[in-house]
């Protein structure tokens, strides 16, 4: 995809190759293809520093598509290895810390097992009394929910009813 963007010089050099064909160019314009987010690899990153040696920020920023500041940050993060300029964190594989452990969910399922049309207020008094389950119901219901133990069950779509129109007004025809 292609967007004009002002030329800081009057006078581009790559204006006519970089339209598309049967497109003019308006004097003072250039074309510039829309920046996309992409993720860096931490050896493209390393690429952009040492570039940073030889040339000017305006120049490496233009040619990795980047923001200045994203350089800078790369450039203080950097400390010689490649390893620092990979991604600091990352949940895969991590648990959410509010996740219910897995003596509750073990707990829960043996009680749906053993009472499999047992209901949910009275799966989270068994919970809240024998195991000292001490979450919100809805907590539990959401996880059962996630668990498919409680589907909605689904309606049926409105089917109308054909309508007797009244021949004449105040009378309809069901009732003579």
């Amino acid at each position: 995809m292609l967007c004009i963007v002002k030329c800081e010089t009057e006078f581009c050099c790559d204006v006519a190759t970089s339209f598309p064909q049967g497109v003019a160019p308006r004097r003072g314009y250039i074309a510039k293809e829309e920046i996309f987010m992409y993720k860096f690899t931490a050896k493209e990153k390393m690429y952009a520093l040492k570039a940073l040696r030889s040339a000017d920020t305006l120049t490496v920023c233009r040619r990795y598509r980047v923001n200045r500041t994203t350089l800078w940050r790369w450039r203080r993060r950097y400390d010689g290895t490649i390893e620092s300029l990979a991604p600091k964190f990352s949940r895969k594989g991590m648990r959410h810390p509010n996740e219910q452990t897995d003596e509750e969910k073990k707990n829960i399922h043996n009680l749906l097992r053993r009472n499999p049309n047992i209901g949910l207020n009275e799966l989270y008094g068994k919970l809240y009394r024998k195991y000292e389950y001490r979450r919100n119901p809805v907590t539990l219901y959401r996880y059962l929910k996630r668990c498919n133990v409680y589907e909605t069950p689904k309606r049926e779509p409105y089917k109308p009813k054909p309508y007797d129109t009244p021949l004449i007004l105040g009378v309809s025809g069901k009732w003579t």
